[in-house]
């Protein structure tokens, strides 16, 4: 995403060996991401890397697994309410060097700030899944929930969840 301002969403599931990436956003909120290897014990890359200028901006929860970096903080300023770790992580968070010339129009900034509220590893993970609980469309319109859940199951058969549940209100106001 690059050159955004006030977007907002609540639930983004990256696939296995992608990541998201944001160049000059501004005043945007994402709510859960979610970055889950595609095999039992396996490991995630970097699950969101702010590039460059992004600022005021807030995200709820970020899951990665054993990941290689959950979030990469260049020339940003993002507060992350929490960092939920599934194993142990390479690398949980990176505050990488001011950036050089890029493609966003947004202006340059020469400080970068990374606001972590609350961090959480689950050490004893084994595996985790991700669970999406949709209504059958277009029946459920013009008003339906959408119900997203990690779970995360652990050593001696322990399991942990998490979800995340949104509102979409497609009615004429």
């Amino acid at each position: 995403m690059s050159d955004s301002s006030k977007v907002q969403i609540p639930i983004i599931a990256v696939k296995p060996g992608q990541a998201i990436s944001m160049e000059g956003c501004e005043d945007c909120h994402l709510g859960l991401i979610a970055s889950l290897a595609g095999d039992p014990g396996g490991m995630t890359g970097e699950t969101i890397d702010l590039n460059s200028r992004c600022f005021n901006m807030t995200i709820d929860t970020i899951f990665g697994e054993r990941g290689e970096q959950l979030i990469d903080c260049n020339e940003s300023h993002v507060v992350v309410r929490e960092i939920v770790s599934i194993g142990e992580p390479r690398q949980l968070m990176m505050r990488g060097n001011p950036s050089g010339p890029r493609l966003t129009t947004r202006r340059s900034f020469s400080t970068r700030s990374l606001d972590v509220r609350s961090t959480t590893i689950i050490r004893d993970a084994v595996s985790s899944r991700l669970i999406h609980d949709i209504p059958k469309l277009p029946d459920a319109l013009p008003k339906f929930a959408v119900k997203t859940t990690i779970e995360v199951n652990c050593e001696g058969g322990g399991k942990k969840l998490f979800s995340k549940e949104v509102t979409v209100d497609l009615s004429e106001k």
